[in-house]
């Protein structure tokens, strides 16, 4: 759920299926830059987490993300997945105040049996509790770090956060040029990371016969292994007290 995808991008084509989109726009595509970054990070052929992933557009934003859009493009994803039975990931890189119904609506994505990832929000270590979607019990909530493992000074915190990923100055594809990568900062870029890991822990499930639909225990194996395999007490410079020391490991997550 972002801006859009740009489906011609060399790093992502072949791989990308424009779906729903708010009314208010025109179709699917990118049309911000945010989306085909976001995409690029969890499953481009470059920088991708799951470099061989299957990707779907759900445009509910351009440079706001109206609550509106926010509500019937999580509806359309669970009516869709729901209908298929396919394995999937969500990956919520937007956010704002809290919002009871933005909540709710995780949380029925959560109970049709989708793993939900969402950024923890750029507001300066506060407490990510206070905003939405990233105050949402068994969503994987990501902060962000640094090159050198340093907390991501933009990084919202607090116990909400499940685990940590980088999230700066990350590298991956720019909308505008269908062969060209630009660098963003944010745990936008830090979310998009931990979804391409659950999606590769997903297909090691699937293809050793553990798992082949949609269900809640789908969702809290994922849960459960991402933070399992995190490496602990890793991230520099997070209070130690209400906060889970948890920086993203994906070597035991995804297959070669």
């Amino acid at each position: 759920m972002d801006t859009g995808i740009n489906p011609d991008h060399s790093d992502l084509k072949g791989r990308v299926t424009l779906g729903w989109y708010a009314s208010s726009y025109s179709n699917g595509r990118d049309s911000n830059g945010h989306g085909t970054h976001v995409a690029s990070t969890l499953g481009g052929a470059t920088y991708g987490a799951a470099k061989k992933v299957n990707l779907i557009s759900v445009k509910v934003c351009h440079y706001s993300c109206p609550t509106s859009g926010i509500l019937e493009g999580l509806n359309w994803i669970k009516t869709q997945v729901q209908r298929n039975k396919r394995l999937s990931v969500v990956n919520m890189s937007l956010g704002g105040g809290y919002s009871s119904s933005i909540n709710d609506a995780v949380h029925a994505v959560l109970d049709a049996g989708i793993p939900v990832v969402v950024a923890a929000g750029n507001s300066g270590k506060a407490d990510a509790c206070h905003f939405s979607p990233a105050s949402v019990s068994g969503a994987l909530t990501v902060g962000a770090t640094q090159i050198d493992d340093n907390l991501a000074s933009f990084s919202n915190i607090g116990s909400c956060v499940d685990i940590y990923a980088p999230g700066k100055n990350i590298m991956a594809a720019n909308y505008a040029n269908n062969n060209g990568y630009k660098s963003l900062s944010g745990t936008s870029m830090a979310s998009p990371l931990v979804a391409g890991a659950a999606a590769g822990m997903l297909q090691v499930l699937r293809d050793a016969g553990y798992v082949s639909e949609p269900s809640v225990s789908v969702v809290d194996d994922v849960n459960y292994y991402i933070v399992k395999f995190a490496e602990k007490d890793a991230v520099k410079g997070l209070p130690s007290t209400n906060n889970n020391n948890a920086m993203l490991f994906t070597t035991c997550l995804v297959s070669s």
